[in-house]
């Protein structure tokens, strides 16, 4: 299975690189609709710069590059078969060996296509379902005999007693007791006193028409008088007690509900009732139940699959490359991948998404995948 794997990839790998050498390199372009398409083997990539005017020194820098190219591949084991399979690059006016040369035009272009070997029919006969076994049950065998039978099964019978109610009267509280504080206004008195509004006083004034009569007077007469007090009566409101709080006590709220209550609970009191029984005639079992093995046979079926015949190889085919096509005929076969539902842009330049539209139609019409080759071109009613 390895082996055919590895001759597998061998072969394709050598398809892909001769059609890279086949199509070259495109330049690449900032748009990803317009990059080309182009192979990752640095053997089959071409300079972009301008040719050497020195053709003799070009073909020996090309077979130098070729050599250290292949000795690093060759490091691999995988790839000794398909190294043995890849020429090296041709020089200019050099033939390559195995290129078809009857018949073939100027500016025709030719590729390496890989051809799958013809699928032949098969049909086999297989083991569908293998051979098995299976469990028969065989049911017992009775007899009708005479037996006391138990006609009906004695059972407990339960007699329920219903509960009795009574109505009691049940005194609820309603609101609970409490103090509170209730205030106490303050207490004022009337009271009468008498205020001094003008005190006393003593002082000299002077006197007129003495009556005592006085021998050779020397001054005028002065005589000290007392002026008494002066009261007046002032009423005025006194605080006998300040405001305060007193506790109160709130009796207890209460309301008398009526409600019904159980007086005798239910009860279930148990009767026992004997069974019944009577002679009759009965099935009795006279060979009980089995269980049988049987043999299931095997089952078969044909099954038909597809053989290779011979073996893949590969050909010389011709394709269209960037020497022989032209933005005309690309755009037509872009035109033709565009009507058929692929996703492609028709601008005439053989970039990475037309060349993996032409694949993808290959694959689908079940064409050698060999780029753009005539047969694609065929199918596409392209004429080139």
């Amino acid at each position: 299975m390895k082996s055919s794997k590895t001759t597998t990839i061998t072969l394709l790998s050598t398809s892909i690189l001769a059609i890279s050498a086949a199509v070259g390199v495109l330049h690449a372009q900032d748009d990803v609709e317009r990059e080309p398409f182009y192979s990752n083997d640095r053997r089959l990539q071409r300079s972009t710069t301008a040719p050497d005017p020195d053709v003799n020194k070009a073909s020996s820098t090309s077979t130098s590059s070729w050599s250290q190219s292949e000795t690093a591949v060759e490091a691999s084991p995988e790839n000794s078969a398909m190294i043995a399979s890849m020429p090296p690059p041709l020089s200019p006016g050099a033939a390559r060996e195995g290129v078809p040369a009857i018949g073939v035009k100027t500016g025709e272009c030719y590729a390496q296509v890989l051809v799958e070997a013809e699928m032949v029919p098969v049909t086999d006969r297989v083991l569908l379902k293998e051979e098995s076994y299976e469990l028969v049950e065989i049911p017992a065998r009775f007899e009708q005999v005479e037996e006391r039978v138990m006609v009906k099964a004695g059972y407990e019978k339960q007699e329920i007693i219903p509960a009795t109610y009574k109505t009691v009267e049940e005194k609820v509280l309603k609101s609970p007791a409490y103090t509170r504080q209730v205030p106490v206004p303050p207490v004022y008195e009337t009271r009468t006193t008498k205020v001094m509004v003008k005190p006393e006083r003593v002082y000299w004034t002077e006197g007129e028409n003495p009556i005592t009569e006085l021998e050779n007077p020397t001054s005028e007469i002065m005589c000290l008088v007392r002026e008494p007090a002066e009261y007046e009566t002032v009423t005025s409101r006194v605080l006998v007690q300040a405001a305060s709080f007193r506790e109160e006590t709130v009796p207890a709220e209460y309301e008398t509900y009526t409600r019904t209550v159980v007086d005798t609970p239910a009860k279930v009191n148990v009767v026992k009732v004997a069974p019944v029984y009577e002679t009759r005639k009965v099935r009795k079992m006279v060979a009980a139940a089995k269980t049988e093995r049987r043999v299931i046979p095997a089952e078969y079926g044909d099954v038909d699959r597809l053989v290779a015949q011979g073996e893949s190889r590969i050909e010389w085919r011709r394709v269209l490359c960037e020497t022989n096509a032209t933005p005309e005929v690309v755009a037509q076969i872009q035109t033709q991948l565009k009507d058929r539902g692929y996703k492609v842009k028709v601008n005439g330049e053989l970039d990475r998404r037309t060349m993996a539209a032409l694949r993808d139609f290959q694959k689908d019409n079940e064409l050698p995948l060999a780029g753009v080759s005539y047969a694609s071109l065929d199918a596409l009613g392209v004429k080139a």
